[in-house]
């Protein structure tokens, strides 16, 4: 299954599965540019 890791905070992760990955990487950093993808 692909997933996304989100880590935020000190220590606090959520693993995802969007259906479409990249759209959802697009989505979220156009509200935050600050996001960093790794």
């Amino acid at each position: 299954m692909d997933r996304l890791e989100i880590v935020y905070g000190a220590h606090k992760t959520e693993v995802i599965s969007p259906k479409d990955k990249e759209q959802f990487i697009n989505l979220v950093t156009s509200k935050n540019s600050h996001i960093e993808i790794k």
